[in-house]
């Protein structure tokens, strides 16, 4: 049982903390609310954070810290709580990575295992268990950590906070039988900041320090789809590139800020974007072999203005801000991919002669429907589809990165729907080379 006074210290240190600036669902100054991924990016860090205080409360550089015993393995079988071990030394998958995330609760025992190397974000012991049995990675998320003190920290007391937040970050890793963290900051950063040194300075340091073990454990760090200072992120890319294993492009929430023509309904990860970001980090000399394409296994759906009629190619969208531009996608929700196809599928088949059906925008390479709504309004819903994804996973194939992965994992329902899971699944086939044996989905 956590005392009163620690439960007050842990909030004071999740607020200070780089991944807790914003509570769950709290909008931002500006309007906008957290996309999924961040809310959940920022209660995985808590959960690290609570870990940490409830289990490693001794201070970590004591020799008696160091000894602290594992917990026992929560694992049926006592193998799967052993590190996956590294080929040559480096924590990644030489023939190529599927690095993707989980979401709260998800035991991956639906998953087809075939081609994931990486689950992220494997905060569950179930998750981890039934990643080691088929060989892939769990890593957590990294735990909060106050990136405007460490940059304004000199000397001996900036190497004793890094050394006690990396050694902390060591043993709860250690301690629960996973093989390494990922890091996801994702707040304004000026262009040469004091900040973006201390977050490289930071990650550096637990790469280090889990580089230095017999079987190294992985660091990756999560960035924009572009490394042009999207949404005010000018973080120093190079350097981040450098001292981490993997960058994973969020190549997804890509109109966080509109700023081309009108306020309208859009693909939330158009291939013409994609191309864009990867080229652009390929340009700033990113080693290829560290970028992880990250694609979304869920879309969006937007409310268009009144006026819309069902069948219009265009959906207008009421204008909600984010960081000084008039126009995001907070105007819509994001909707896993499995409850938009039962969303569409549930239409009669007037409605969908009424809407259009399924479409595909070829310039954006996404396919889109329409929904109506009590017979009162539109809704219309972008996302990406197996066909959409084996485009993506190709090119990111002919550009030999490292490889590609979803958020997340548990956007796709395979009992529910099966095939269409499967085809899901079976898009990663396109990154190794592997011919798809089914049909790409097309309704």
């Amino acid at each position: 049982m956590i005392s009163r006074f620690l439960s007050r210290y842990l909030l004071l240190t999740v607020c200070l903390s780089l991944t807790c600036s914003h509570s769950r669902g709290e909008e931002f100054s500006t309007g906008r609310r957290l996309t999924r991924f961040q809310r959940e990016s920022k209660r995985q860090s808590r959960l690290s954070d609570d870990w940490i205080h409830q289990w490693i409360n001794d201070d970590p550089l004591s020799t008696e810290f160091m000894r602290s015993p594992k917990a026992q393995c929560p694992c049926s079988d006592s193998k799967d709580c052993e590190t996956i071990q590294s080929a040559a030394g480096i924590p990644i998958r030489p023939s190529g990575e599927v690095y993707g995330f989980t979401s709260a609760n998800d035991k991956g025992q639906h998953y087809n295992w075939t081609w994931i190397s990486t689950v992220a974000w494997a905060s569950q012991d179930d998750m981890m268990c039934q990643a080691h049995k088929n060989g892939a990675r769990a890593v957590l998320a990294s735990p909060g950590f106050n990136l405007t003190l460490l940059s304004n920290l000199t000397g001996y007391e900036r190497d004793k906070y890094i050394q006690k937040w990396v050694k902390k970050t060591l043993m709860m890793v250690q301690l629960r039988y996973r093989d390494g963290i990922v890091f996801d900051y994702e707040e304004p950063m000026p262009r040469n900041s004091p900040m973006g040194q201390a977050y490289v300075d930071i990650i550096n340091a637990t790469r280090r320090a889990f580089h230095f073990l017999a079987s190294p454990l992985q660091v990756a760090t999560c960035v924009a789809w572009s490394p042009n200072g999207i949404d005010g992120r000018n973080f120093p890319i190079l350097q981040l590139a450098e001292v981490s294993d993997l960058l994973y492009v969020m190549d997804y929430d890509t109109q966080s800020q509109i700023t081309q023509g009108a306020c309208i309904a859009s693909a939330s990860a158009p291939i013409s974007g994609t191309k864009q970001g990867i080229e652009q980090y390929l340009e700033l000399g990113v080693d290829r072999h560290k970028l992880i394409l990250g694609v979304p296994w869920y879309g969006y759906q937007y409310p268009c203005l009144n006026g819309t009629q069902p069948h219009d190619r265009f959906c207008p969208i009421r204008q909600v801000p984010f960081r000084g531009v008039g126009c995001s996608d907070a105007a819509g929700i994001e909707v896993p991919y499995s409850n938009l196809l039962q969303e569409f599928n549930n239409q009669s088949p007037t409605d969908k002669t009424e809407t259009g059906g399924l479409r595909q925008d070829v310039y954006m390479d996404a396919p889109f429907f329409n929904l109506k709504v009590n017979n009162s309004f539109v809704k219309q819903n972008w996302f990406d589809n197996s066909l959409s994804l084996r485009h993506k996973f190709s090119y990111a194939r002919e550009n030999s990165l490292a490889g590609v992965g979803p958020y997340t994992f548990s956007d796709v329902d395979p009992l529910l729907q099966p095939e269409e899971s499967m085809r899901m699944w079976s898009s990663f086939d396109a990154f190794f080379e592997q011919e798809d044996t089914l049909p790409a989905s097309t309704d």
